[in-house]
């Protein structure tokens, strides 16, 4: 008896450790690939998507200079892109001033717009009816803790205007009435924007 135990044991302790070793597989559907850091993972299609999404937030003399003063480096190309993301997250708290030291998120890179948009009537269907006329670049959606974004028109400001829905969600118990958000990540998206801060 105590052998047939110690034997089931085992085969439990592997297949526990086995499924471990799948579990960050799990995070990306077929044909996704994932890019992790600290405190964020990317899910994107292909490599190309990918470095546009990285030329996109670090174009530009203020995203250079922004890079600069975050990492101290010469901008994206010659840095790990998810150290830049992590010390942009960093920046929006700071911005915000609502620091959240163990929050993790995850952006979710698309093409276009209207592809932001399939995702958005799929991750929210009961709110699809209220923001009927909606067409969002990008948006924030708490219940999966991801930022869904298009690198069509993206910015640095826009990316950092979700990052800070998602620290306003992740920083308050009850998080503040969409307007007020709205109000502070458009703050965000300008200080970073600007350069200024």
């Amino acid at each position: 008896m105590p052998k047939s135990f110690s034997a089931l044991a085992l085969c439990w302790r592997l297949g526990f450790a086995f499924w471990l070793l799948l579990l960050p597989l799990s995070k990306a559907v077929a044909g996704e690939q994932v890019l992790e850091s600290g405190r964020i993972t990317v899910v994107y299609d292909d490599p190309e998507q990918l470095e546009k999404f990285a030329k996109k937030i670090s174009s530009g003399a203020v995203s250079r200079t922004l890079s600069k003063v975050l990492i101290g480096g010469q901008g994206s190309s010659g840095e790990d892109l998810g150290q830049y993301l992590d010390r942009l997250l960093q920046r929006v708290q700071m911005v915000l001033d609502m620091s959240v030291s163990k929050m993790k998120i995850i952006i979710r890179i698309y093409d276009s717009s209207s592809d932001v948009l399939k995702a958005f009537k799929t991750a929210t269907p009961g709110l699809v009816s209220q923001y009927q006329n909606t067409k969002p670049p990008a948006f924030y959606y708490h219940k999966t803790k991801t930022i869904y974004i298009q690198t069509q028109k993206l910015h640095i400001g826009m990316l950092a205007h979700e990052m800070g829905h998602a620290v306003q969600y992740n920083f308050f118990v009850i998080p503040p009435p969409l307007k007020v958000q709205e109000m502070l990540c458009q703050y965000v998206d300008r200080e970073i924007s600007s350069g200024r801060f």
